[in-house]
Protein backbone atom coordinates (compact mmCIF):
# COMPACT_ATOMS: atom_id res chain seq x y z
CA UNK A 1 0.00 0.00 0.00
CA UNK A 2 3.17 2.41 0.24
CA UNK A 3 3.64 5.16 -2.28
CA UNK A 4 7.14 4.44 -2.22
CA UNK A 5 5.49 2.23 -4.75
CA UNK A 6 4.00 4.17 -7.32
CA UNK A 7 6.08 5.56 -9.91
CA UNK A 8 3.56 6.09 -12.96
CA UNK A 9 6.01 8.26 -14.79
CA UNK A 10 8.38 5.75 -14.78
CA UNK A 11 8.91 2.82 -16.72
CA UNK A 12 8.93 -0.35 -14.94
CA UNK A 13 12.78 -1.45 -15.76
CA UNK A 14 13.81 2.07 -14.24
CA UNK A 15 12.02 2.49 -11.39
CA UNK A 16 13.62 3.04 -8.08
CA UNK A 17 11.45 1.37 -5.62
CA UNK A 18 9.65 -1.87 -6.37
CA UNK A 19 6.26 -1.71 -8.30
CA UNK A 20 3.31 -1.03 -7.61
CA UNK A 21 0.92 -4.13 -6.80
CA UNK A 22 -2.47 -2.07 -6.82
CA UNK A 23 -4.10 0.76 -8.36
CA UNK A 24 -6.95 2.83 -7.80
CA UNK A 25 -9.13 0.70 -10.05
CA UNK A 26 -7.91 -2.51 -8.37
CA UNK A 27 -7.13 -1.59 -4.58
CA UNK A 28 -7.21 -5.12 -3.93
CA UNK A 29 -4.67 -6.12 -6.63
CA UNK A 30 -3.64 -5.22 -10.19
CA UNK A 31 -4.55 -8.64 -12.64
CA UNK A 32 -0.67 -8.74 -13.88
CA UNK A 33 0.94 -10.30 -11.03
CA UNK A 34 3.53 -12.27 -11.51
CA UNK A 35 3.24 -15.66 -8.93
CA UNK A 36 5.61 -13.92 -5.73
CA UNK A 37 3.67 -10.42 -5.99
CA UNK A 38 0.18 -12.54 -5.89
CA UNK A 39 1.37 -13.93 -2.62
CA UNK A 40 2.30 -11.44 -1.64
CA UNK A 41 -0.92 -9.65 -2.58
CA UNK A 42 -3.31 -12.35 -1.24
CA UNK A 43 -1.46 -12.42 2.11
CA UNK A 44 -1.47 -8.87 3.06
CA UNK A 45 -5.54 -8.52 1.84
CA UNK A 46 -6.10 -11.50 4.21
CA UNK A 47 -4.54 -9.74 6.71
CA UNK A 48 -5.95 -6.20 5.88
CA UNK A 49 -9.88 -8.46 5.79
CA UNK A 50 -8.94 -9.61 9.44
CA UNK A 51 -7.85 -6.34 10.52
CA UNK A 52 -11.55 -5.09 9.53
CA UNK A 53 -13.13 -7.64 10.98
CA UNK A 54 -11.20 -6.66 14.49
CA UNK A 55 -11.66 -3.30 14.12
CA UNK A 56 -16.06 -3.91 13.83
CA UNK A 57 -15.79 -6.63 16.51
CA UNK A 58 -14.26 -3.97 18.65
CA UNK A 59 -16.98 -2.12 17.97
CA UNK A 60 -19.92 -4.08 18.51
CA UNK A 61 -18.33 -5.21 21.99
CA UNK A 62 -17.08 -1.97 23.10
CA UNK A 63 -12.95 -2.87 23.43
CA UNK A 64 -10.52 -0.47 22.07
CA UNK A 65 -8.22 -1.32 18.78
CA UNK A 66 -6.78 0.61 16.31
CA UNK A 67 -4.96 0.15 12.81
CA UNK A 68 -1.79 1.95 11.12
CA UNK A 69 -1.36 2.27 7.74
CA UNK A 70 0.26 4.90 5.73
CA UNK A 71 -1.81 8.02 5.37
CA UNK A 72 -3.04 8.68 1.50
CA UNK A 73 -0.73 10.49 -0.35
CA UNK A 74 -2.50 13.77 -1.12
CA UNK A 75 0.61 14.93 -3.61
CA UNK A 76 -0.20 11.73 -5.54
CA UNK A 77 -3.83 11.55 -5.83
CA UNK A 78 -3.89 8.83 -8.12
CA UNK A 79 -1.70 6.27 -5.91
CA UNK A 80 -4.34 3.47 -4.18
CA UNK A 81 -4.66 3.67 -0.65
CA UNK A 82 -6.33 1.35 1.59
CA UNK A 83 -7.88 4.42 3.33
CA UNK A 84 -10.03 4.49 0.21
CA UNK A 85 -11.63 0.59 0.58
CA UNK A 86 -15.36 1.02 0.66
CA UNK A 87 -14.76 -1.02 4.31
CA UNK A 88 -12.70 1.38 5.95
CA UNK A 89 -14.52 4.40 4.60
CA UNK A 90 -17.63 2.33 6.30
CA UNK A 91 -15.74 1.99 9.39
CA UNK A 92 -14.48 5.48 9.95
CA UNK A 93 -17.76 7.02 9.38
CA UNK A 94 -18.94 5.17 12.68
CA UNK A 95 -19.41 6.53 16.35
CA UNK A 96 -16.84 5.56 17.83
CA UNK A 97 -14.26 5.43 15.36
CA UNK A 98 -11.21 8.11 15.06
CA UNK A 99 -8.78 8.88 12.68
CA UNK A 100 -5.91 10.37 13.24
CA UNK A 101 -3.08 11.59 11.24
CA UNK A 102 0.47 12.15 12.42
CA UNK A 103 4.26 12.32 10.52
CA UNK A 104 6.84 9.52 12.09
CA UNK A 105 9.30 11.96 12.65
CA UNK A 106 7.45 13.96 15.14
CA UNK A 107 7.82 10.52 17.08
CA UNK A 108 11.15 10.22 16.35
CA UNK A 109 11.68 8.43 13.15
CA UNK A 110 14.50 10.23 10.48
CA UNK A 111 11.60 9.62 8.07
CA UNK A 112 9.05 11.63 7.97
CA UNK A 113 6.50 8.55 6.38
CA UNK A 114 2.83 10.66 6.41
CA UNK A 115 0.83 8.05 8.48
CA UNK A 116 -3.10 7.34 9.83
CA UNK A 117 -3.97 5.87 12.92
CA UNK A 118 -7.90 4.57 12.79
CA UNK A 119 -8.15 3.85 16.27
CA UNK A 120 -11.79 2.34 17.70
CA UNK A 121 -13.37 3.11 21.38
CA UNK A 122 -9.60 4.97 22.22
CA UNK A 123 -10.68 8.81 22.66
CA UNK A 124 -6.78 8.91 24.61
CA UNK A 125 -5.27 8.47 21.43
CA UNK A 126 -5.91 11.90 19.62
CA UNK A 127 -4.89 13.19 22.86
CA UNK A 128 -1.13 11.49 22.94
CA UNK A 129 -0.91 12.57 19.02
CA UNK A 130 -2.00 16.28 20.13
CA UNK A 131 1.09 16.55 22.76
CA UNK A 132 3.41 15.38 20.22
CA UNK A 133 5.79 17.76 18.62
CA UNK A 134 4.03 20.00 16.12
CA UNK A 135 1.25 17.94 17.08
CA UNK A 136 1.90 15.10 15.18
CA UNK A 137 2.64 17.03 11.83
CA UNK A 138 6.35 18.49 10.88
CA UNK A 139 6.81 21.86 10.12
CA UNK A 140 9.16 23.92 8.89
CA UNK A 141 10.00 24.86 12.96
CA UNK A 142 11.19 21.45 14.16
CA UNK A 143 13.94 21.91 11.89
CA UNK A 144 13.65 18.10 10.77
CA UNK A 145 15.73 16.67 7.73
CA UNK A 146 13.68 13.72 6.67
CA UNK A 147 16.11 10.57 5.23
CA UNK A 148 14.31 9.72 1.55
CA UNK A 149 12.86 6.43 1.73
CA UNK A 150 13.10 5.81 -2.30
CA UNK A 151 15.61 3.62 -3.95
CA UNK A 152 18.01 0.95 -2.42
CA UNK A 153 20.24 1.43 0.38
CA UNK A 154 24.18 0.55 0.12
CA UNK A 155 23.56 -3.18 0.94
CA UNK A 156 20.59 -3.82 -1.49
CA UNK A 157 17.99 -3.80 0.43
CA UNK A 158 14.96 -1.47 0.23
CA UNK A 159 15.27 1.95 2.02
CA UNK A 160 11.36 1.35 2.55
CA UNK A 161 12.68 -1.58 4.58
CA UNK A 162 13.37 -0.56 8.09
CA UNK A 163 10.51 2.55 8.45
CA UNK A 164 8.34 -0.78 8.54
CA UNK A 165 9.30 -0.89 12.27
CA UNK A 166 7.40 1.85 14.57
CA UNK A 167 9.83 4.65 16.59
CA UNK A 168 9.89 4.49 20.03
CA UNK A 169 8.13 7.49 20.30
CA UNK A 170 5.08 6.11 18.77
CA UNK A 171 5.02 2.50 20.44
CA UNK A 172 5.03 4.93 23.85
CA UNK A 173 2.41 7.25 22.14
CA UNK A 174 0.30 4.16 21.58
CA UNK A 175 0.82 2.49 25.03
CA UNK A 176 -0.11 5.07 26.80
CA UNK A 177 -3.36 5.64 25.09
CA UNK A 178 -4.02 1.93 25.52
CA UNK A 179 -2.68 2.00 29.01
CA UNK A 180 -5.43 5.24 29.75
CA UNK A 181 -8.49 3.17 28.22
CA UNK A 182 -7.58 0.23 30.33
CA UNK A 183 -7.48 2.10 33.35
CA UNK A 184 -10.70 3.91 32.52
CA UNK A 185 -12.37 0.57 31.75
CA UNK A 186 -10.94 -1.45 34.91
CA UNK A 187 -12.03 1.59 37.19
CA UNK A 188 -15.65 1.66 35.74
CA UNK A 189 -16.31 -1.61 36.24
CA UNK A 190 -14.54 -1.91 40.21
CA UNK A 191 -16.18 1.67 40.94
CA UNK A 192 -12.67 3.49 41.75
CA UNK A 193 -11.50 6.30 40.07
CA UNK A 194 -8.44 5.67 37.96
CA UNK A 195 -5.81 6.63 40.00
CA UNK A 196 -6.47 4.03 42.58
CA UNK A 197 -6.08 1.31 39.86
CA UNK A 198 -2.89 -1.07 40.47
CA UNK A 199 -1.68 -1.18 36.57
CA UNK A 200 0.77 -4.01 37.20
CA UNK A 201 -1.77 -6.28 39.26
CA UNK A 202 -5.09 -4.77 37.12
CA UNK A 203 -3.65 -5.38 34.04
CA UNK A 204 -2.29 -8.36 34.32
CA UNK A 205 -5.56 -10.10 34.13
CA UNK A 206 -5.99 -8.84 30.34
CA UNK A 207 -2.91 -10.24 29.23
CA UNK A 208 -3.99 -12.59 26.26
CA UNK A 209 -1.04 -14.98 24.87
CA UNK A 210 -0.38 -15.19 21.56
CA UNK A 211 1.98 -17.58 19.34
CA UNK A 212 5.28 -16.46 18.84
CA UNK A 213 6.17 -16.06 15.14
CA UNK A 214 9.42 -15.58 13.15
CA UNK A 215 8.79 -12.20 11.63
CA UNK A 216 11.15 -12.98 8.58
CA UNK A 217 8.98 -15.70 7.82
CA UNK A 218 5.54 -14.91 6.33
CA UNK A 219 4.96 -18.64 5.56
CA UNK A 220 3.94 -18.39 9.30
CA UNK A 221 0.70 -17.22 7.95
CA UNK A 222 0.33 -18.27 5.40
CA UNK A 223 -1.60 -21.63 6.01
CA UNK A 224 -4.40 -19.61 7.86
CA UNK A 225 -4.77 -16.48 5.92
CA UNK A 226 -4.20 -17.55 2.09
CA UNK A 227 -4.71 -21.00 1.71
CA UNK A 228 -8.51 -21.20 3.40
Amino acid sequence: WSVARYHPEQPRNVRDGPRALRSLARLWGLLDLGPSEQRQVDLGNALLRTQILFMLLALAYRFAALMEHPARAHWQPLAPSSWLLPELRHLASLDGVDAVYLDQCTTGAPWRKPTTLMAVNLPALRLEISSLPGAGRCCPALGHRHVSLGGKAEDGSWMTAPAKTYPRGLCQALARALHRRALDVLAAHSGCPPESVQPEADLLGLVVPVDWYDPASWEAFTHDCVTA
